[in-house]
């Protein structure tokens, strides 16, 4: 079993990071189950994006607050919509309400996070201080992705806050060990100066766990529920680079659990 939680410092793209993550390690093998969770404190957005989830926003508030005694798989997979080959739990788009599925459940979904399949993927938002409340989503995560987009204050303050362990200030609980990388997506950047992969690469090491082109048709395919063998997916070079981060983490295998 593994849980990945995926958030940002100063970046972008949490969610559809997650998605993409989750489509990807689940066509690599699809013997393994795959979960991406949508739990942004914030309130989810895949619902309003997403043709295939109309009408089907909230999943996580069903998981969160059940009225119906059942496995706990079982209220995952009730709740989860397919887009493509993930399998996805959205979240409501009503701040109130998503906020109380993370901060107030009656279920203790967070703390069986890791019954809810064999892979886990978490979108949490954007974190601030560590006080969201889907903070305790990434201190008990195996993996923190921290996604950011290419201009320098995006990954410097990003890779800061990987090393720190997520302590960006005083009296804001640490994440417990090093589990934070740095994924950038390499979105347009408002001005003249950003850094190059080859750059990032040299200065971060193996804490950069990807770098992402920019490809806007390819997440509104998979949005609409193309799979990733797909002929619109298969040629993508994000598709590419994704395939090619999950199999660096070695989540797409049942042999990496």
């Amino acid at each position: 079993m593994t849980s990945i939680a995926v958030t940002s410092w100063r970046g972008i793209g949490t969610t559809t990071s997650a998605l993409l993550l989750g489509a990807a390690s689940a066509a690599a093998d699809p013997s393994r189950s795959v979960l991406v969770i949508e739990a942004d404190p914030a309130g989810g957005v895949l619902a309003a994006r997403s043709p295939v989830l109309q009408g089907r926003a909230g999943g996580l508030n069903q998981v969160a607050f059940p009225v119906v005694s059942m496995a706990l798989r079982e209220q995952w997979a009730a709740a989860a919509v397919e887009i493509g080959d993930a399998s996805v739990v959205p979240s409501i788009g009503d701040s109130f309400q998503a906020w109380s599925a993370v901060a107030a459940p009656t279920s203790d979904w967070i703390g069986n996070l890791s019954k809810a399949a064999d892979l886990v993927i978490v979108d949490i938002g954007t974190v601030r201080g560590g006080q969201s409340p889907a903070w305790r989503i990434a201190c008990a995560a195996d993996l923190v992705i921290a996604v950011c987009s290419p201009d320098p204050v995006s990954v410097v303050s990003t890779l800061e806050w990987c090393t720190s362990r997520g302590k960006s200030m005083p009296g804001v609980e640490a994440l417990a060990s090093d589990t934070a990388r740095l994924l950038v997506v390499d979105a347009p950047v408002v001005g003249r100066e950003r850094f190059d992969a080859a750059t990032v690469s040299a200065e971060v090491g193996d804490r950069l766990i990807g770098w992402w082109p920019w490809d806007p048709a390819l997440v509104d395919s998979v949005l609409r529920g193309a799979g990733w063998a797909h002929r619109s997916v298969r040629r993508s070079p994000l598709a590419a680079a994704v395939s090619a981060t999950a199999a660096t983490l070695a989540i797409g295998s049942t042999h990496a659990a």
